[in-house]
């Protein structure tokens, strides 16, 4: 139990036993060993902080322990979850929309003929940013992207040109998880709903569309399997977006 856990790593931590603890709280020994060992559960939050001015925690240890209380009264999975849609409640009402994504100002940096390959996150990042940009001021600027936000400095950039251009027009597709959970994420959606929020709540021509499938993301072995469309030029990339091919063929596009 999280709880237990939390507990007696701060005992071990100060060198205090279950018999020393059981004279500073107001439990009964027998009930303080059973607690201590995650065989019993606290019957009041209170007893927490009783726990914790006994053992002179910090503020963030004793927090620490607040939380493990919680964890084992709800449930890791909804503890968690529900951790997830507060900070997305909270991204919605105070987020301001001038909080934007800054773009380096430099000049174009890529000269190709019909395709170029790119490897490294920081030169993706350069040339993903800069084809935006040239797509933001065209007179009809489109942008398709079949890719998960799960990319945030695409996500920033997106939401930069967007505040820029109010007639940047935004396709975006993406998935979600159909089972209740991933092996490396649980909470997969929620998280990728948290990073779209700023778009979304920043009124942007941003339209989303998803669909729903059983085979974790992180598993897919498509090489590249992001793909970022603007007029003048296709984006290829992988799932760790560390390589990537970069169209300006007609026919391509």
């Amino acid at each position: 139990m999280y709880f237990s856990d939390k507990l007696s790593s701060f005992m071990k931590q100060r060198n205090v036993r279950i018999v020393d603890l059981a004279k500073l709280v107001d439990i009964k020994r027998p009930n303080v060993y059973k607690i201590v060992k995650g065989t019993r559960t606290l019957a009041d939050k209170s007893y927490v902080k009783q726990f914790a001015d006994a053992l002179q925690l910090t503020k963030e240890e004793t927090n620490e322990l607040y939380i493990a209380y919680d964890i084992d009264r709800v449930g890791s999975y909804v503890y968690f979850r529900r951790r997830r849609v507060e900070d997305i409640l909270k991204l919605s009402i105070y987020w301001d929309v001038n909080n934007t994504f800054f773009i380096e100002k430099e000049a174009l940096s890529f000269d190709i003929h019909n395709y170029q390959y790119y490897h490294g996150e920081h030169t993706i990042n350069s040339i993903l940013s800069q084809i935006l940009a040239i797509e933001a001021k065209n007179h009809d600027p489109q942008i398709k992207i079949y890719c998960q936000p799960n990319n945030k400095y695409m996500m920033n950039t997106i939401q930069f040109l967007g505040n820029l251009n109010p007639n940047l027009n935004i396709t975006h597709i993406f998935g979600l998880d159909n089972s209740i959970s991933t092996i490396e994420n649980e909470y997969y959606n929620l998280d990728y709903l948290l990073n779209l929020c700023p778009i979304i709540v920043s009124s942007l021509n941003y339209t989303p569309y998803y669909y729903r499938t059983s085979i974790p993301f992180t598993n897919h072995n498509s090489f590249f399997s992001n793909i970022i469309i603007t007029t003048e030029y296709v984006l290829l990339l992988t799932n760790d977006y560390q390589d990537a091919m970069l169209y300006n063929d007609c026919y391509a596009i």
